[in-house]
């Protein structure tokens, strides 16, 4: 079977306009060159809905070359292989999991409960250590200025004055 490409009866359109809509009920549509441009003026509408009616294949799948760069899957999570930037204000309505180390360029703030199997603070992280077990390091002065209490006893190595 010969390609479209070669098949002399193909219809070979330089230049198309179709008004309202166009149905391509066979297997797919294959662009050989330039790009696609889906746009809408419409404030009620998206400017491109797609529908995925198999279970078991991602919606869509963008690749450069043969590399995945994303793919958004049918259960509606996002699989992604590069860089994601985001330089807008971004609100995560969820959990936020992260399988690796986290760095942040400015501050932080948590509403709520820190949770740590251990705390480490400072360059290096040895300036103030809190462990598992309860242990906890200050590498420098501890200045308190309001009630301590000790339930156990307290040892100190050095002058007192």
């Amino acid at each position: 079977m010969s390609s479209w490409t070669t098949d002399s009866s193909a219809n070979r359109y330089v230049k198309t306009y179709l008004k309202d809509w166009l149905d391509i009920s066979g297997s797919y549509l294959k662009m050989k060159h330039g790009y696609v441009d889906i746009s809408s003026n419409s404030t009620s509408a998206s400017a491109i809905t797609v529908n995925q009616h198999s279970n078991t294949q991602p919606i869509a799948s963008f690749k450069k070359g043969a590399d995945l760069e994303m793919e958004i899957k049918n259960d509606g999570s996002i699989a992604m292989s590069k860089t994601l930037d985001i330089s807008g204000t971004t609100t995560i309505q969820n959990k936020l999991f992260v399988t690796d180390d986290v760095s942040f360029g400015s501050n932080l703030k948590v509403i709520g409960e820190v949770s740590a199997n251990t705390l480490a603070i400072g360059e290096n992280n040895n300036k103030f250590i809190v462990a598992a077990n309860g242990d906890t390091t200050v590498a420098g002065r501890l200045d308190v200025t309001g009630d301590v209490s000790f339930n156990n006893e307290l040892t100190v190595t050095g002058a007192t004055n």
